[in-house]
């Protein structure tokens, strides 16, 4: 399945984001990583991305942050939040930023291919 514009990887760790990108290409799927906040923001313009992958564990800014200047931006975007176990204080606080995806780390391939494509089909 390819969807219309790219999944943006908002992913600091390299290998981490480099992991997510070659697991949803695998599916089809046009795939761009932004490393820090900026340039996340730049790349959801750029691309009009419709979905996004967010580690919560990213580094400058940090995921609540960076969910933050999205909302600043008004930015129509579904999140996808990757969240390390037992951060549940974490996941609660994004979930009070609007998100309402989330998948655990470490992750499986398909349950990471199938949160992304329910959200591309999301109203």
């Amino acid at each position: 399945m390819s969807s219309q514009t790219p999944v943006v990887v908002a992913e600091s760790n390299f290998l981490t984001a480099r992991l997510f990108q070659a697991t949803l290409q695998g599916s089809g799927r046009e795939v761009v990583i932004g490393r820090f906040g900026d340039e996340v923001i730049r790349l959801i313009e750029q691309h009009r991305a419709r979905v996004v992958v967010l580690s919560m564990n990213l580094a400058r800014p940090s995921g609540l942050e960076l969910l933050r200047m999205m909302q600043q931006r008004s930015l129509d975007v579904r999140v996808l939040a990757a969240i390390g176990l037992g951060q549940s204080e974490l996941k609660a606080a994004a979930g009070a930023l609007g998100v309402r995806s989330f998948f655990e780390l470490p992750f499986s391939p398909e349950s990471l291919v199938a949160r992304v494509a329910e959200l591309e089909v999301a109203s």
